[in-house]
């Protein structure tokens, strides 16, 4: 973003200077939309992965809808430069779009760490109560370490 003539090379009045202007503060506003939803997903387990792989589908969506040239579909490449996705990544995410996949993507791509620790915390068998992981033992059929991992490691 420019301060000012000379400080970025573009005029303040010029169509550049105006355009990233414009970008800023379509960042700032988008910044302060996304908090309440950054705090609901959050408070419903969805993590930063499922986040992004919903934003870039997202992303590809719109791009494939609306950027096509004299009517025809928008190209996988063109969706690429529009979105700054690499082509192969939008090639998945199309695929993955007509196929309708793409929840089934988000909850697999979850890492194991944080099911390990949402078992720790939830499971009966694991916690204490009220959301509160309990100490486990380290070995065991059930209510220890090893048991709570080992659903994870599959």
């Amino acid at each position: 973003m420019c301060a000012g003539f000379g400080v970025c090379g573009k005029h303040p009045g010029s169509r550049e200077f105006m355009a990233d202007n414009l970008k800023a503060h379509v960042i700032a506003t988008v910044k302060s939309l996304m908090k309440p939803i950054i705090m609901l997903l959050l408070r419903n387990g969805v993590t930063y992965k499922e986040f992004a792989l919903l934003c870039k589908s997202i992303f590809v969506e719109a791009a494939a809808q609306d950027y096509g040239i004299r009517g025809r579909p928008t190209n996988v490449s063109r969706i690429a430069v529009l979105t700054g996705i690499d082509r192969k990544e939008v090639k998945r995410i199309k695929d993955m779009l007509q196929e309708n996949t793409i929840a089934v993507e988000a909850q697999t791509a979850q890492d194991r760490i944080t099911r390990l620790l949402t078992a720790w915390h939830r499971d009966p068998e694991f916690s204490a109560g009220d959301n509160q992981a309990r100490q486990l033992p380290l070995e065991g059929d059930s209510g220890s370490f090893s048991s709570l991992g080992a659903p994870v490691r599959r």
